[in-house]
């Protein structure tokens, strides 16, 4: 993932680490950040090396940089689903994520989270929605938290 690395994805307030002696420096998601940080950038947030040091080894704030798959679009199962139980689905899943979230997740508009996804399906399949596919599609990306 590291060759098609894009910085303008990083999120304005993500904390990078310059760790380089740190055993999972290749694979943090922070590390990879810094890497590809432009020069342009004056200032960057950073992990305080103090506080590295102090972890012995022990890193809270790893995150890992392999891509998550995250679903793109939910119509699929709106479409599929009888219509006495779209209602109850609608509700259920806007009750859990909030009505703005769902309208922007239905579309494709906001990706759904690994976790989201697995809501998604359990509600369906609580009302009865057997599909092999419960998404529009999905996109590679980083998690950013």
């Amino acid at each position: 993932m590291e060759d098609t690395f894009d910085y303008r994805d990083v999120p304005g307030n993500f904390g990078h680490c310059a760790a380089t002696a740190c055993d999972k420096a290749d694979t943090c998601l922070r590390h990879l950040a810094l890497r590809h940080a432009s020069a342009d950038l004056a200032f960057l947030s950073i992990l305080n090396p103090r506080r590295q040091e102090a972890m012995k080894g022990k890193c809270e704030f790893y995150l890992s940089a392999a891509p998550v798959r995250y679903a793109k679009g939910f119509m699929r199962t709106l479409n599929a689903m009888p219509a006495g139980s779209v209602r109850t689905f609608r509700y259920r899943v806007m009750a859990w994520m909030g009505r703005k979230n769902f309208y922007l997740t239905r579309q494709g508009n906001r990706l759904l989270s690994p976790d989201e996804q697995q809501y998604i399906v359990k509600a369906a399949k609580a009302l009865g929605l057997e599909l092999d596919d419960y998404f529009d599609g999905y996109v590679l990306a980083h998690k950013w938290r």
